[in-house]
């Protein structure tokens, strides 16, 4: 993993480099990820226009407790999601996990594998993170077995939470420690 000063950070993996997002990101391919239903199936976030993706994009570059990275390829720069680390809470030393590969050709190639393992990494080593946490719904049973392969447990749960394709699911609440704090 390399990583250079915060503004030109980048994180880089296997096929994948993590940079952090730009104004610039917030475009029709981005907008077309949100609009999608297969793409925001396990997320909160539903639908959107241009200007409300600019104006969500620019209020989480301009927080302080939250590092947004866009999601690239190696071999061609393409951004094909975004992942973040956001709620940072330095005083308890921890924050929550989201993720969204937005380009469906990309799936099922071990991108999110990737980009969650170099935002742990990056987690832990240079913010120096005691706890991970993230949500996931029962729906989403891809990312949920990907999270318990990175090593997250499940912490909690909410019963029939959340509605996805007018069925109510379980939403849970995973976490992953860094090994050299104690739990």
């Amino acid at each position: 993993m390399k990583s250079t000063g915060e503004h030109n950070l980048r994180l880089e993996g296997q096929t994948i480099y993590l940079r952090p997002v730009r104004l610039s990101d917030a475009n029709e391919r981005y907008l077309g990820w949100i609009n999608d239903k297969k793409v925001t199936k396990g997320l909160e976030t539903k639908s959107a226009d241009l200007q409300s993706l600019k104006e969500y994009v620019s209020n989480v570059l301009d927080g302080q407790h939250n590092h947004f990275f866009a999601i690239c390829m190696l071999e061609n720069d393409l951004h094909v999601g975004n992942i973040k680390l956001d709620q940072l809470d330095l005083k308890a030393a921890t924050c929550e996990l989201g993720i969204m590969v937005g380009d469906k050709s990309y799936w099922g190639q071990k991108v999110g594998r990737q980009a969650c393992e170099l935002a742990i990494h990056y987690a832990f080593s240079h913010l120096k993170l005691r706890k991970i946490l993230l949500a996931v719904y029962a729906s989403n049973t891809a990312a949920y077995s990907l999270y318990e392969k990175l090593g997250f447990k499940e912490e909690g749960c909410l019963k029939k939470h959340v509605l996805v394709d007018g069925e109510l699911v379980d939403k849970y609440f995973m976490c992953l420690y860094n090994k050299l704090y104690a739990q």
